[in-house]
């Protein structure tokens, strides 16, 4: 059994530090954004105009720091199992 904590958007494996930037395409944040309940923020024009800010200028830096990308517009269950692999791996 791997021992895991979450550590921001990285995961942490003991002996070894995994960083995975989760992300996913524009269009699927901004549909999840709308869509969502009980959180009103991103559905003003002005804070979706803040969040691509915030992608343009994060995502890069955060991407030169993570070991791994996984792209979350897929189901949550392959999302999941793809993390759980590259915990399994960097286990070893």
């Amino acid at each position: 059994m791997i021992a895991l904590s979450w550590v921001a958007s990285g995961l942490a494996v003991i002996g070894r530090t995994v960083m995975v930037l989760l992300t996913a395409p524009r269009d699927v944040i901004f549909h999840r954004l709308r869509t969502r309940t009980g959180n009103d923020f991103g559905k003003t024009a002005d804070q979706l105009a803040r969040i691509s800010r915030d992608i343009e200028e994060t995502e890069p830096l955060l991407r030169a720091s993570a070991t791994h990308e996984l792209d979350t517009s897929g189901p949550l269950e392959t999302v999941a199992a793809a993390l759980v692999k590259i915990a399994e791996h960097a286990g070893r």
